[in-house]
């Protein structure tokens, strides 16, 4: 995560907070979903597969089961200074862990251009103005 002006309450509800997470996969685009109590509110950050690697070198999570979820690793960056401000690892539980895989898998089936991929994420920006507004039709761990 890239932030800028972060307080030490934030800073604070990011490294030790409760942390809760969802996505929402409409349109081809993921939005992934995150928020850290008490200080750090629901928050989210469009994701698309198609954009982190090349399609050979692409690869999917792995599969959640018994009781084993790939780790989450958070990073959080001073966008201003480039400092490392936090660094958390987290799990997911199982059953988000698979649907959240399940739509990356189908999102990276799916044939990608740059700008449609930029265009449909205004528009879903403006169907769900605000993160909390997206909540409603989200996955949510």
């Amino acid at each position: 995560m890239f932030l800028k002006k972060l307080g030490q309450s934030e800073i604070k509800s990011i490294k030790n907070g409760v942390a809760s997470f969802g996505f929402l996969y409409e349109e081809n685009i993921i939005f992934f979903l995150h928020k850290f109590y008490p200080d750090f509110p629901w928050s989210d950050c469009p994701y698309s597969i198609h954009l982190f690697a090349s399609e050979q070198d692409r690869a999917l999570p792995e599969i959640a089961q018994d009781g084993f979820a790939p780790p989450l690793q958070i990073f959080l960056i001073d966008a201003e200074t480039g400092i490392l401000k936090a660094l958390r690892m987290l799990g997911f539980k199982e059953n988000f862990a698979n649907q959240l895989r399940a739509a990356i898998a189908d999102q990276a089936l799916r044939p990608f251009d740059k700008r449609e991929y930029e265009e449909k994420v205004q528009a879903l920006y403006e169907k769900y103005p605000t993160t909390d507004s997206m909540l409603k039709n989200a996955i949510i761990m």
